[in-house]
């Protein structure tokens, strides 16, 4: 561990640059809701401080999301939530769920590639 020359800790580069990606670009949260059945996933979707408008950040990312839903896995029970600072997408009790909130991912990576992405958390199963 290092610190600097008022003590404060001194962050390793890794992390340094991992923070720096979080404040510029997209997080997607994995957040399992329930592993019994039915069980509930979620993806949450939040823009880093740095992301100019967020405004329209979001509105061509709740249609990104409505459409990707719609086109590759009308099947599968979903909802997207949009809130303040960030889109909820949910998914339950369906086979495919994991691989529809993985694909939503791959997609969001592949449509908004002029933002770094940052993965956090984990399903219970799909991972």
């Amino acid at each position: 561990m290092e610190f600097d020359s008022e003590g404060r800790i001194v962050l390793p580069g890794q992390i340094k640059r991992e923070l720096e990606c979080e404040q510029e670009g997209i997080i997607l949260t994995k957040i399992q809701i329930s592993a019994r059945t039915p069980a509930i996933a979620q993806l949450k979707i939040t823009a880093g401080k740095k992301v100019l408008d967020t405004g329209n950040f979001f509105y061509e990312m709740n249609r990104f999301c409505d459409e990707y839903s719609r086109l590759n896995f009308h099947d599968v029970d979903k909802d997207t939530t949009r809130k303040d600072y960030c889109i909820l997408v949910q998914s339950k009790g369906s086979l495919r769920m994991y691989s529809f909130l993985s694909g939503l991912i791959g997609g969001i990576k592949e449509r908004f590639s002029n933002y770094p992405v940052t993965i956090k958390g984990s399903w219970v199963c799909g991972d």
